[in-house]
């Protein structure tokens, strides 16, 4: 995981690259890795080896405290609706490496909101987080919340990657009323010890997230909507913040800084959109904009030559995009476009076609128009820094958002945006 620092504020301050990335495997590790000495080791190495309910119910009681009961191990391929068998995740590598077993349990007295079930579909799931020598570090899920009809909501969990290729969860989700909104997600974050990352309220069914791990993307997004199709958001609609702001209705994971980064509260269509447990959410960095302010977020994304980049420009206000590209003899071609006020999103993509190479600026717009411009060098390494994930600008100021060198010129490709008051009379 990374070192947590810095603020996010108006002047960029570049950050370095991971020096050695965490992977996940869901294999076990080879015993010369680190041979296990205690019982807890030779327990979680015989679990890794083959799982099965009888060596977790001995791991647990390891742990000397009273722990929900596992009825069930839960198949990897519950979510795609194929049957994969159940598997021990383990996440990081060597002494520092953490394991991880899913269960369907019964919950500890206390935990199962006054039912006790026999029908194991209706028992909630937890995840079961231990060290490498086998010792019980976290204990999540495996309790029961209401639903508005007052019936019973198992929590459910999933482990899972939001982007950044060290950075894992555990999510749990159940209906759980709060104000308007019927239901509660919760992000843990894999740690020694776990991090209560993320607690939010929201709706059923209207939550989706970007999908990990990409072995270059440094952040991961929460979107939000509403699970009916009549209040459905349109593409590139905005929330608002409770001061009236207009953000995308997103929350950023930034994994630099391994910070959930968002507005705590919005709004759209007229109704609440979502809620962040502010107190609960360890990991949160609430955002507030002022209304002339711009918020952006992103960076690379999945292969090496795709970024991308969501905002939204304030009223009165547009943001200047500047692609800079170095040419083969002469000064660089400069372009410039325009983005009105409202929701943006901003792709630059490359495009490697055997000898050819071409640059791909693409700004979604209400037009949608995409650009092709002759990107004569090839990319060369990537920095060992790139600016932040999130960004904050005040009128009158710029952000680089990509500074990447080329094989074959002294000069970089270069994507700045500054923030600027409206000209009437400005075009795209």
């Amino acid at each position: 995981m990374r070192v947590e620092a810095g603020h996010i504020g108006s002047v960029p301050v570049f950050v370095s690259e991971p020096r050695a990335l965490l992977t996940s495997a869901d294999k076990a590790v080879r015993p010369a890795d680190n041979q296990p000495t205690t019982k807890e080791g030779v327990l979680l190495a015989a679990m890794i080896k083959q799982p099965s309910l009888a060596v977790l119910k001995q791991l647990l009681a390891t742990s000397g405290k009273k722990q929900p009961e596992p009825v069930e191990l839960l198949d990897d391929g519950r979510f795609e609706r194929v049957k994969k068998g159940s598997n021990v995740k383990l996440i990081g590598d060597g002494s520092e490496q953490i394991a991880i077993v899913t269960a369907r349990v019964r919950p500890v007295i206390g935990d199962e909101g006054g039912i006790v079930e026999n029908d194991f579909s209706r028992l909630p799931e937890c995840a079961f987080v231990f060290d490498r020598q086998g010792r019980l570090i976290a204990t999540i899920g495996g309790k029961i919340g209401t639903s508005r009809a007052n019936s019973p909501s198992p929590e459910r969990v999933e482990i899972l990657s939001l982007g950044p290729v060290e950075d894992w969860f555990v999510r749990v989700t159940r209906f759980e009323f709060k104000d308007a909104f019927e239901f509660q997600s919760e992000y843990y974050r894999i740690a020694n010890p776990v991090v209560k990352s993320l607690r939010y309220f929201h709706y059923a069914n209207s939550n989706p997230w970007s999908w990990g791990p990409e072995k270059l993307s440094r952040f991961g997004t929460l979107r939000f909507d509403f699970p009916r199709v009549s209040d459905k958001l349109a593409p590139r609609a905005v929330g608002l913040t409770l001061d009236g702001v207009a953000m995308n209705p997103i929350i950023t994971w930034d994994g630099d800084r391994n910070r959930f980064v968002g507005a705590a509260a919005q709004r759209a269509n007229g109704k609440p959109l979502y809620q962040v447990d502010t107190e609960w959410s360890r990991d949160f960095e609430p955002l507030a904009p002022k209304r002339d302010q711009l918020v952006i977020s992103g960076g690379a994304r999945r292969e090496e030559h795709w970024h991308s980049w969501h905002t939204v420009v304030p009223d009165k206000f547009e943001a200047v995009v500047t692609l800079t590209i170095p040419q083969r003899e002469g000064p660089p071609k400069v372009v410039r476009r325009i983005c009105r006020p409202g929701s943006t999103i901003l792709t630059l993509h490359d495009t490697p076609d055997g000898d050819e190479l071409a640059a791909s600026l693409v700004l979604y717009d209400l037009a949608e128009k995409k650009e092709t411009f002759e990107l004569p060098h090839p990319l060369g390494d990537r920095p060992a820094t790139h600016p932040p994930v999130v960004q904050v600008l005040n009128p009158g100021e710029s952000a680089r958002l990509l500074n990447r060198p080329l094989a074959t010129s002294t000069e970089a490709l270069i994507v700045e945006i500054r923030l600027q008051p409206q000209e009437t009379n400005s075009g795209n």
